[in-house]
């Protein structure tokens, strides 16, 4: 190659005369700021997670699995409840409790059902035995799940059917 030659196409580019056409770059507007704060989804799994928890209470073994994923799964950002209900299983106590969780379902468990009705788990078993309370969502021996509304409502007489000693 010709020095020459090299030295006048750096020329002809410095100079305009390349022949080209200028490229535009357009910058996109900033988001806009957000009204209120977002609750990023770290935040919403531990928020799921101690929902779970809380209705635990009286169930050593499920709370003892449960807190064991939760302390595995939000280091990496996820939620305890979320790895139940995505898992491959049966559809046992715990996945039916996250699952009703996840969707905002109010409910009560076998010991709060008790504490609500003013009565001890003995005593809400039998009454379970002799079907005096509404239809749980889930039951498996003593592990129960009911809607709060259905036991609130039957505490309160208004639901149908209710049966009464």
């Amino acid at each position: 190659m010709d020095a020459g030659r090299s030295g006048g196409t750096a020329d002809a580019l410095r100079s305009g005369r390349s022949g080209r056409k200028p490229v535009g770059v357009q910058i996109p507007p900033p988001a806009p700021a957000p009204r209120c704060r977002s609750v990023e989804p770290r935040e919403l799994a531990l928020t799921l997670d101690l929902q779970v928890l809380a209705h635990l209470r009286g169930f050593p073994e499920e709370l003892e699995r449960y807190a064991n994923l939760v302390k595995h799964a939000h280091p990496r950002g996820r939620s305890a409840c979320a790895l139940i209900i995505h898992r491959p299983g049966p559809r046992g106590f715990l996945r039916r409790l996250c699952e009703l969780v996840a969707a905002g379902v109010p409910v009560v468990t076998t010991w709060e059902a008790a504490a609500l009705l003013g009565v001890e788990p003995p005593q809400l078993l039998e009454m379970v035995a002799r079907g005096q309370l509404p239809p749980p969502e889930f039951q498996e021996g003593w592990r129960i799940i009911w809607r709060r509304q259905a036991v609130e409502g039957w505490k309160g007489g208004t639901a149908a059917g209710d049966v009464r000693e």
